[in-house]
């Protein structure tokens, strides 16, 4: 596995930092990327961009990735077992049924 290189900084200034034991799995430039979910049902990775008020949905073996818009800020999110998802977005916490659970 080859080194990833982050760019960061401290104290006001760049710096390069080589990661050896880390693989990019998803090029995403997030505002705030949190959460990171495994199905491992559907082999699709979840995310959430707080601030960019989605989440992502990515199949794993294809590298397809799905952008979902929501109507405000999302803090988090969990997968029931049926595959429907719970979501903590500003003003509560909803319900999103999955296409998929009504199969």
């Amino acid at each position: 596995m080859p080194a990833v290189t982050v760019q960061a900084e401290y104290r006001g200034e760049q710096e390069n930092i080589m990661y050896e034991k880390l693989e990019l799995i998803s090029k995403t430039n997030c505002l705030v990327g949190e959460g990171p979910m495994w199905d491992e049902r559907t082999r699709r990775l979840y995310f959430v961009d707080i601030v960019g008020s989605c989440y992502y949905v990515m199949d794993y073996s294809s590298g397809e990735k799905i952008k979902s818009i929501r109507p405000q800020q999302l803090g988090c999110m969990a997968m029931c077992e049926n595959g429907d998802l719970i979501l903590s977005m500003q003003d509560g916490v909803y319900f999103e049924i999955s296409a998929e659970s009504s199969l």
